[in-house]
């Protein structure tokens, strides 16, 4: 039920704004009031006051949750106040005039919702984007109200209440920095101290950002163009750029954590972050060496905002054009490829990407002219000279893509010899060139609507049997273009049958609403339950040629924490309880048709029963039970924020100059260790492998690690150290932690006595 005012309370209120801050005749209503009824009292301009007032009246019905040292000073109400220019279009709807009306009430609001209070001095942060706002302001700061008269800021209430009236001055990103970096005197001073008068009253959307080149510096000092990234910061990236085999997954998770840290401790804005030149040349370099689609698009959504300041930096463009080549944008991509080697001609690499587009834009003599550019700047460099020669031999861009920069490396990818990595490179390279007459096809085969494509995937509508789906293709429509019209077909043709549509358990039943196709040739169906909204997925596999849709066994929750191990077992669903007597993890997964439940210390070996599930909508619902069942013995699934990473690092070989490619041997040394690691914490209940790196370190060696996510790290660098002891040569092994909000990992455990780790 909605807190409001009495009668008599709501006659002090207007007795108090007509006094103090003028008379209204015009009140904004609040249609919907779940919590708190929120008017907005319109006081036009007058002699006295040539603005629009603009007052809160219900925020103070609701008495805030000030702290119990300030429980003297009666500041549980109040009521919150804006000045607006004499030619605001008050009562428009548009967002541009609209927004203090919406943050006045956003603001009152909060208080409910955080459990909080307001007082002077106070800020609040507004919605994130300008499109949302309407208008360039980022927060509101809570000062005392714009009439100065004495007794203004306090309506007495008849029960001896009182109500506090506030304005609200609305603040850019870094005036809102400023403020909670140090406190609201510090940065009235800065507005008092610039040397051209500023007004603060009424609201003036173009005024003066008095903190437009301020940042914070790691130390809290003030100071102007601070650099986003440190030296520490750009040593670190360096360290995991040391070779071909280097980190690119590692290095883009540390740059986002120093930007994301930045942020939120006040030393740089997001927008402020996303316009460097620096960030953006990392940014791009990491992602786009990941060689996967969705980092390649991620690139294109960076890269524009640094734009501005990349004058001169041929490597912008460069890393630039080369992403947008494999989101499909190849016009785009020929666009800044020509405007990065006038921007920097004496940067060899842009003459490369170049080259490719001009050649596949039907400029063969362009494109050999980018050689001669290149080869003048790099003397015989071999991807110079292959470029060469496919553009000669009229060579698909796909093809002339489809290198490795290393001449070794590339011969034994052309000779079919790197099989994992060739399947990989050709799955980015699927998404450059689009077949559109295929893409028609395939648009005409679903009958497909409201097509929308390349965001970064294709979705759209389309209808079977009666019932109209949601639909995604994970992958833009230059991917989509090669996938098989048969496998499509035959899936089309399955669905038509409803016994597809429906899925009954005891908990209710699931409509089919969505599927999802991915780059794998898999699909998954997801239904929708009848009454709670909740999710199901069911996944569709492909065997030998077709879609295996009669077999539904193989499922997964949507909703659920979903991790796949190298022996096949798929554990649906992990739990644990912990408290002062006891750690302890109850699992559930899917063995073919039987559904197996693992429960134990964790740490210590548990006890598994298996009970036949081969029917889907019973495994299901067996599911459903298990997690009621042991949610209601107090088990929860671990968060992810209290989960330490342990790395599990082993020596290859010593270091050569040529770059890292796997031999089989280590190869097999990676997929025997990962499945120790995943048999071994599966049994003891410990976590999951995350991730696996294979490279340089100190161009000394190269390493073997394998990242787990583990809930105890010490149990689980005993266990694991144990487990590898039994089969691998362990003299060498090192085991580094890295605890919940840290950056960096500490060493755990080294065989061969060394201090330090390293990745």
């Amino acid at each position: 039920m909605a807190e409001l005012y009495t009668q008599e309370e709501i006659d002090a209120l207007e007795m108090h704004i007509d006094t103090y801050f003028g008379s209204y005749d015009r009140v904004f209503h609040e249609l919907v009031s779940p919590d708190i009824h929120v008017d907005i009292c319109i006081i036009p301009p007058s002699e006295e006051r040539p603005y629009y007032t603009l007052v809160t009246q219900g925020m103070g019905a609701h008495c805030m949750n000030v702290p119990q040292e300030l429980a003297d000073y009666k500041l549980e109400r109040a009521e919150l106040m804006i000045a607006l220019p004499p030619d605001w279009l008050v009562g428009n709807e548009e967002e541009k005039w609209y927004w203090p009306i919406r943050s006045l009430k956003a603001a009152a609001r909060m208080v409910i919702e955080q459990n909080t209070w307001l007082g002077w001095g106070h800020s609040v942060s507004l919605p994130d984007s300008e499109e949302d706002r309407g208008m360039a302001f980022s927060g509101l700061l809570v000062l005392s109200p714009v009439a100065a008269e004495e007794g203004a800021g306090v309506c007495a209430l008849p029960d001896g209440g009182e109500v506090n009236f506030y304005s609200v001055l609305p603040l850019y990103a870094e005036e809102l920095a400023c403020k909670c970096r140090h406190d609201a005197e510090t940065l009235l001073n800065r507005f008092e101290q610039d040397p051209d008068e500023i007004q603060l009253w009424p609201v003036d959307v173009h005024r003066k950002n008095v903190c437009a080149h301020f940042l914070m510096g790691g130390d809290g000092q003030e100071g102007e163009n601070v650099p986003i990234l440190s030296e520490m910061d750009v040593e670190q990236m360096e360290r995991f750029e040391e070779s071909n085999g280097c980190y690119f997954g590692k290095m883009l998770e540390y740059l986002l954590d120093r930007l994301r840290d930045g942020v939120e401790n006040w030393r740089f804005t997001e927008a402020q972050a996303r316009a460097d030149r620096e960030v953006a040349l990392w940014y791009a370099y990491a992602c786009n060496n990941l060689d996967e689609y969705e980092y390649y698009y991620r690139v294109t959504q960076w890269m524009p905002d640094s734009e501005q300041n990349a004058g001169g930096c041929g490597a912008w463009y460069y890393r630039y054009a080369c992403a947008l080549v494999y989101c499909g944008q190849l016009e785009k991509a020929l666009h800044y490829a020509e405007k990065g080697v006038r921007q920097e001609p004496a940067y060899p690499w842009g003459w490369l990407q170049l080259g490719k587009l001009r050649a596949h834009f039907g400029d063969k003599t362009g494109a050999l002219e980018c050689v001669a550019r290149g080869l003048a700047l790099e003397p015989g460099d071999y991807e110079f000279t292959t470029l060469q020669r496919e553009i000669k031999e009229g060579c698909s861009i796909e093809e002339m893509e489809y290198h490795y920069i290393s001449p070794e490396a590339d011969r034994e990818l052309q000779l079919g010899e790197l099989v994992e990595e060739g399947d990989a490179k050709a799955a980015a390279i699927a998404g450059i060139v689009c077949d559109r007459k295929a893409l028609e096809e395939i648009k005409a085969l679903f009958q497909a609507e409201d097509w929308q494509a390349d965001c970064p995937y294709c979705s759209f509508h389309f209808t079977v049997a009666g019932t109209t789906l949601e639909a995604m293709f994970r992958m833009n429509e230059a991917a989509l273009s090669k996938l098989p019209a048969a496998l499509l077909q035959t899936l089309l043709k399955a669905l038509e049958d409803r016994e597809y549509h429906v899925r009954t358990v005891e908990t209710g039943v699931y409509r089919l609403r969505a599927v999802i196709f991915e780059r794998d040739h898999s699909a998954r169906l997801y239904y929708e339950h009848e009454e709670t909204e909740n999710i199901l997925a069911v996944r569709i596999l492909r065997d030998d040629q077709c879609l295996n849709l009669p077999s539904l066994s193989l499922l997964d929750m949507a909703l659920m924490d979903e991790t796949q191990n190298d022996e096949g077992e798929k554990p649906v669903l992990k739990l644990y309880r912990k408290n002062e007597e006891s750690f302890c993890y109850a699992e559930c997964r899917v063995e073919e048709d039987q559904l197996v439940i693992h429960t134990g210390i964790v740490g210590e070996a548990g006890e598994e029963t298996a009970y036949p599930c081969g029917d889907a909508d019973v495994c299901i619902a067996m599911i459903e039970e298990f997690r009621g069942y042991y949610a209601a013995e107090g088990y929860e699934e671990w968060p992810e924020e209290e989960s330490y990473e342990l790395a599990v690092q082993l020596p290859l070989r010593r270091a050569e100059e040529a770059p890292f490619v796997p031999e089989k041997a280590e190869l097999a040394l990676r997929d025997r260790v990962r499945r120790t690691l995943t048999r071994t914490m599966n049994a003891l209940g410990l976590g999951y492998v995350d991730g696996w790196d294979m490279g340089r370190r100190k161009d000394t060696e190269f390493l073997l690690i394998l990242y787990c996510t583990v809930v105890d790290p010490n149990l689980a660098a005993d266990a694991l150290r144990a487990a590898l002891e039994e089969t691998e040569d362990c003299s060498h092994l090192q085991l580094g932690v890295r605890t919940p909000g840290e950056e960096r990992y500490a060493l755990l455990y080294s065989a061969d006595g060394k201090e330090t780790f390293d990745l």
